[in-house]
Order: structure tokens, then sequence, then C-alpha cells
């Protein structure tokens, strides 16, 4: 691909060439290609897990969890310790999911 876009660059006029050189040229045609790709891999990548995950509830719920930003998780926590007198059990799939739903009620709220 960079050869073809190497060629197609000497193909260009001269003004061209004055204004904008090869490396330019060849980034700005190869980096979004490349960029695109790897963001492609990045979400098959992503699918695939969730389906792998599909099945297992505490794998879901230690997901969603570690997606909620660090504020929600802080405020959930405080709100479990509050709730249930007791710190979450992390490796406990109720304790996780009681946890994002605090979080996400938060989030709700605030909006």
């Amino acid at each position: 691909m960079e050869t073809y876009v190497r060629e197609a660059y000497q193909t260009k006029s001269d003004e061209f060439k004055a204004k904008v050189s090869e490396n330019q040229y060849v980034n700005s045609e190869i980096v979004p290609l490349i960029k695109s790709q790897v963001n492609n891999l990045k979400r098959e990548l992503r699918d695939a897990g969730m389906q792998y995950m599909s099945g297992d509830p505490y794998l879901i719920a230690q997901t969603q969890y570690r997606r909620m930003s660090p504020d929600f998780r802080k405020y959930a926590t405080v709100k479990f310790i509050e709730n249930n007198g007791r710190s979450p059990d992390g490796s406990n799939t109720a304790d996780l999911q009681e946890m994002i739903q605090l979080g996400k009620a938060y989030k709700e709220a605030i909006r």
C-alpha cells in the first residue's frame, strides 16, 4: 500500500510537491487507514469477548463495573457499605450487580 501511495505522489504536479512532502502525503493516506483497521480489530475483539462472556453473569458484572467511571464506582462502594453494613466482595456477582445498579441510579439522578 505504501509503495502504491508513493508512486501516486510521483504523478503529482511539481507545484503540489513543493507544498506537500512525500512523507506528509504518504502519512496522510496511510495513517487513517491503519487507525481504521486497528479500530475495526479492537471492535471485533470486544464483540467476541462479550459473546464469550454472555453466559457468565460474574464476567458480565465485572466488565460492567470496570466500565463505570471511577467517581461512580466510589459512590457505589460507599452506598453499598451504607446499605449493607459491610464492604462489597469483588468476587461476589450479587455485590457487583448491586454496585452497578447503585452507580447507574446515581448517574441518572445527577443528569
